[in-house]
């Protein structure tokens, strides 16, 4: 073989490798990229869940600190769904905002007002039942409580979202005893 032959012979070998490794590149990114792809989606879901839990948080304190300083139950409610206008808690969710005195040592419901389309009921039960969920903490004899319970029905915002299981997240719950 001539040097220029042998010159020939290289540089082909050289494309040749060349484009060997774009064929690799493309080859490792198709495998790759549903991979990432999903990751994208999930922090995509969770910062979504996790930004209407913040704002569930925030609507269900400030509606019980609004409730403690004397607004009526049914005045409490209304800012409390205008507030959950950003999350739309009118149509996939709702609020209760319950009132529960202490009497004879127990804490009974005495006032509850509801709204929205969540078609349950509150967790500290109706009026005249014993508030389970207080029992276990000292009360004094009159004290009243007010409590904001948000019930939101969650959405996936992507496809991941839409494939988890039924329960799984469908139901976010928020609550706030002032």
């Amino acid at each position: 073989m001539t040097g220029f032959s042998k010159k020939i012979g290289r540089t082909l070998a050289a494309k040749l490798c060349v484009r060997n490794r774009k064929g690799q590149a493309l080859a490792e990114a198709t495998l790759v990229m549903p991979f990432l792809l999903v990751v994208l989606l999930g922090v995509i879901e969770s910062g979504n869940g996790l930004s209407i839990k913040h704002k569930m948080i925030t609507i269900s304190r400030e509606g019980a600190n609004i409730a403690s300083r004397g607004s009526s139950l049914q005045e409490t409610l209304n800012t409390v769904m205008a507030l959950g206008g950003e999350i739309n808690l009118l149509e996939t969710g709702g609020a209760v905002i319950t009132r529960i005195i202490v009497d004879e040592g127990e804490p009974l419901v005495d006032g509850q007002v509801a709204f929205g389309s969540y078609s349950g009921s509150s967790r500290f039960g109706v009026v005249g039942d014993v508030a389970t969920p207080l029992t276990d903490i000292n009360t004094v004899e009159g004290q009243a409580f007010y409590v904001v319970e948000i019930f939101y029905e969650y959405e996936g915002l992507t496809p991941i979202g839409r494939l988890l299981p039924d329960g799984w997240v469908d139901q976010m719950y928020e609550r706030a005893v002032f």
